[in-house]
Parts: structure tokens; C-alpha cells; sequence
């Protein structure tokens, strides 16, 4: 009974803080790539119509399975407000929390288990995608359920466990097909642990061949574009694909780590992002160090790292798609592995650490909760602050909207989610008499300079273009009355500037990490 009365405690925490401002914010760039199901942006709108020709080349989002089949029904059901949309993630995120409980609880006991479960309660970096829009979290939980069939395979071989594994990595694919890393490091924890019988191993390789082959199959059925676009450079503005990350080095291994300390809301280089990155690493390594069993060795060391170097390695020498949400997949098992090191531990100092951990974690999520990313952009590629006033913007730019007016972009972290908050913005009733206002902004243009000071423009009419689909133009007439949307997280003040030059005169009005133009 006690057992059971600390993990439901240890769940409703963690289902409190992941409910906390779930709706405080709009919705990003990406989340509204999963939430645009019937809006302005055309997509799939029902199952019979997703397998038409090259759709991945038409979607452009390599999460295309999740968004368009999962998310479409769940905001069928449950609504489109941001709090029923994000609840998808929370959901899977406290899956996931009694997973990794019952995980600690088959490779070590329940003490390491609690432990372990109170650090991802609490873990800024797993709260942070528990409360976004996209696949990390169900993916992070079918890979703690995969991890823990690993674990049945190794104790006891059954028929329905291969079977299992199959499915849900599968399944996992389809929902990011990164995770083909996670899958292989589990191919060979199981290979360094297999069992005496004889067809073990071939089971093991027929099995995974199987989930390859169909992950494959889907990925490149879902994204006939990914080989071309691997074998040239994409350029940021075009690429559909997690390719698009900054070059790697060393220190994103201090950025991961600090990631899975205190998330992307302390610095790397601050004392304290410096401090807690080590104690989290060292208990890890001391609990390694103190692992008694070969199988809970290798699981936590295979499982976490070798995913992380592939993805590094690729990125070093294939294309850069060093991003931390990647790792969420193998992040509880980290935890995991520190909830061993802490174990160990004599009492006073373990819950002594404990309590240094949480009173850290605190001010983590009170930047988080505010949107506050300090550090550099790198120390959390990938990710950009929510808060952002885009119903403000939208409702004066179309109330002061007239004939012949042209909308541009200066960020493609804006366009999307200006075209998706429109019917949210704007009184229902006065939608029709918008249809100018609606028509100008669905194209989606979006300027930059390039390398001669050249305007030029690419047309989001649907949604992020593909390398092959869209071209780059010269915009040569420019009119008399011109909406610049300027976004303060991925600004551009050389464009501003040329409109400056090109403009006799021009207003400026500032909104929540937006500015928005009136050129004459």
C-alpha cells in the first residue's frame, strides 16, 4: 500500500507541473504543423486521403504519421484550443513517468525506481516536450516500453515479447524516424546480453531486419525527398527534414548534458548549469561504477550513448541534426543511471543531493514558465521562446488593412502560425468581410537578403517548402503600402533596413517579441 500511495503522489506531481501554463503561450512553428488539420494551411483531412502520391514531398514534416493521423483524430475529439492539444503530450508524458518506474523497478528494485521516477517529475527538459505539440514525448514513451520488453526478452524469451518489440518500434518510427538510433543501440544491448539458447541471436536479427525494413519502407514512402536532399545542401528556409542544426563540436556533448541536468532554461556556462551538468554526469558514472549486473550496466550506457554519437557523428561528417529533443527517447534511462549513483549513496547525502537538485530545478521552471532561453541559440538549437502576442498583430494588421496592401515575413517561425491564429483572432463575423486581408497572409512570403543585397522572396503558400518545390525570386514591383512582420527570436534587421532605404516613410508597431511595419 505505501508503495502505491508514493507513486501516485510522484504521478500527480508530475501531472500538476505538466498541466501548469499549459495554455499561456500560442502555439510555435511546429506545433502548429501538427495543429493546422482544416485551417488555412491544406493538409490531410482524413485517413483515405493520406496515401495519395509523394506526400511527403507536399507535407514537408518528417513527423508527417503522428500530426496527420494521431493529432487529426485526437482534435476531432478533444478540441483545438492549445490546453486540448498539448494534453496529447502530457498524456503520453506521465505514460512514460510509470514506465520508467516500472523499468527501475525490473533492473534494480523500487528504491532506485522512485528515485529515478522523481527526477523526471520533476525534469525541466521532460516537462518542457510533455507541454509541446509534437511526437518527443509518445516516442519517449514507447521507447521506455521497448526498453522494457528489452529487459523481458533477457530474462525470459516468449514469442509475444518479439512480437511486441516489433510493433511498438515500429510504431515509434512512424511517429520520428530518428529513432532508428534508439532502435540499433538496442540491438546491441540485446546482442551483448543475449541468451544461451541457440536461435537467440537469429530471432534477434530477423527481428530487427524486419523493423528496418519497414521503417525504411516508411520513411521513404512518407519522404521520397530525404536522399536528395541528404546528397546536396539544403538551405535553411527550405529543408523539411532534421538537417538543418548547426555544425557540431564538443561542446554540445556540455549542452547535452546540461539539457538533461536543468533543460534549456539555465546556461551552460553558468555556475550553476556548470555544477549540476557534473553532479548529474558523475552520480551516473558512479552508479555504472557500483552496477553490479552486466545487463543493468550496458543497458544504461549503450542505450544512452551510443544514440547520442551516432546522431553527433552524423552530424559531423553526413548533415548536422545535432538536436537535444532527439534524446528524449533515451533521457529517463540517464536519469535512471544518476538514481543508481545517488543510491548508492550514504542517506544524508543522497537526500541531501536531492534537495540541492530540486531547489535548482525550481529556478529552471520559473524561467521556464516565464519563456525565458538564456545562453546562446546553439545551447538549445532548435528551440524558440512561445511567447509571442501573435493575436495582437494579427488583429491591428487586419484592421488596418486596405486594397492592393502586401504582407511579408521576415522570420519562417512566424509565417505558419500568423496564417493558423487568423480564425482565432479575428471575430467569427467579420471573417468574410477579411478575405483580402486572409488571401495576402495565406500566401506566406517571406524576404531575405542574399548575398548581393537582393530582395528576394519564397512563397509558404502551404506549408515549410521542399527543396525541390519551391524556387527563390527577385520580388521586382514592390507596392505602395507594404506589412512588414518582424520576429524578434530569429530577427532581421538588414531587410528593415533596405525597406528603410527603399521607403519614403514607414510606421513601426511593437507587440510581445514582434514588430510589425507599415512601409509608404
Amino acid at each position: 500500500m505505501k508503495k502505491n500511495i508514493i507513486l501516485i503522489f510522484l504521478i500527480l506531481l508530475g501531472l500538476a507541473l505538466r498541466l501548469y501554463g499549459l495554455d499561456k503561450y500560442p502555439l510555435w512553428l511546429d506545433e502548429v504543423t501538427a495543429a493546422s488539420v482544416e485551417r488555412n494551411i491544406p493538409c490531410v483531412l482524413s485517413f483515405n486521403k493520406a496515401f495519395h502520391q509523394s506526400p511527403g514531398l507536399e507535407k514537408n514534416d518528417y513527423l508527417y504519421s503522428y500530426n496527420r493521423f494521431f493529432i487529426y483524430y485526437w482534435e476531432k475529439i478533444c478540441g483545438d484550443s492549445e490546453f486540448c492539444l498539448r494534453l496529447s503530450s502530457v498524456i503520453f508524458a506521465l505514460l512514460g513517468l510509470y514506465m520508467l518506474y516500472r523499468l527501475g523497478s525490473l533492473l534494480y528494485g523500487l528504491g532506485i525506481a522512485r528515485v529515478s521516477l522523481f527526477l523526471l517529475v520533476i525534469s525541466p527538459f521532460h516537462i518542457y516536450y510533455s507541454q509541446e505539440l509534437r511526437s518527443y514525448a509518445a516516442v519517449s514513451f514507447l521507447s521506455l516500453l521497448s526498453f522494457y520488453i528489452s529487459l523481458k526478452i533477457i530474462k525470459k524469451e516468449k514469442t509475444v515479447y518479439w512480437i511486441s518489440y516489433i510493433l511498438i518500434n515500429f510504431l515509434s518510427i512512424a511517429f520520428n524516424y530518428t529513432i532508428l538510433t534508439v532502435i540499433l543501440s538496442q540491438f546491441v544491448f540485446l546482442a551483448l546480453n543475449r541468451r544461451r539458447e541457440d536461435n537467440f541471436l537469429f530471432k534477434l536479427i530477423i527481428t530487427h531486419l524486419v523493423i528496418f525494413s519497414l521503417g525504411i519502407g516508411l520513411i521513404l514512402f512518407f519522404h521520397p525527398a530525404l536522399l536528395s536532399n541528404l546528397n546536396r545542401p539544403v538551405p535553411i528556409e527550405l529543408t523539411d527534414l532534421p538537417v538543418w542544426g548547426q555544425q557540431v563540436n564538443l561542446s554540445n556533448i556540455l549542452f547535452t548534458l546540461k539539457n538533461f541536468s536543468l533543460g534549456y532554461n539555465i546556461n551552460s556556462y553558468s555556475p550553476s548549469g556548470l555544477i549540476f551538468a557534473c553532479i548529474f554526469f558523475a552520480l551516473f558514472v558512479a552508479g555504472c561504477f557500483k552496477d553490479k549486473s552486466r545487463t543493468a550496466l550496458t543497458f544504461k550506457t549503450v542505450i544512452v550513448f551510443l544514440p547520442i554519437a551516432l546522431i553527433f557523428l552524423a552530424s559531423k561528417f553526413v548533415k548536422s541534426c545535432y538536436l537535444y529533443r532527439y534524446f528524449l527517447a533515451v533521457y529517463p534511462v540517464y536519469l535512471l543511471g544518476v538514481a543508481a549513483g545517488l543510491y548508492n549513496l550514504k542517506k544524508s547525502l543522497r537526500y541531501f543531493l536531492l534537495v540541492i537538485i530540486s531547489v535548482a530545478t525550481v529556478f529552471s521552471l520559473k524561467n521556464y514558465y516565464q519563456a525565458i532561453l538564456p545562453g546562446s541559440h546553439f545551447q538549445h538549437t532548435g528551440v524558440f521562446s512561445k511567447d509571442t502576442d501573435i493575436t495582437g498583430a494579427i488583429r491591428f494588421v487586419s484592421g488596418r488593412f486596405l486594397k492592393n496592401d502586401k504582407i511579408f515575413f521576415t522570420s519562417w517561425l512566424t509565417i505558419l502560425p500568423f496564417k493558423f491564429y487568423i480564425p482565432k483572432a479575428i471575430n467569427q463575423g467579420q471573417l468574410q468581410d477579411k478575405q483580402e486581408f486572409i488571401q495576402e497572409a495565406g500566401e506566406g512570403k517571406l524576404f531575405w537578403l542574399d548575398n548581393k543585397d537582393n530582395l528576394m522572396f519564397i512563397s509558404y503558400k502551404d506549408a515549410r517548402p521542399g527543396s525541390d518545390s519551391v524556387n527563390a525570386f527577385v520580388y521586382s514591383s514592390l507596392p505602395n503600402r507594404l506589412w512588414v512582420v518582424n520576429d524578434l527570436f530569429d530577427p532581421k534587421p538588414a531587410v528593415i533596413k533596405v525597406m528603410q532605404k527603399t521607403y519614403s516613410r514607414s510606421e513601426k508597431h511593437n507587440f510581445k517579441n514582434l514588430e510589425v511595419y507599415l512601409f509608404f
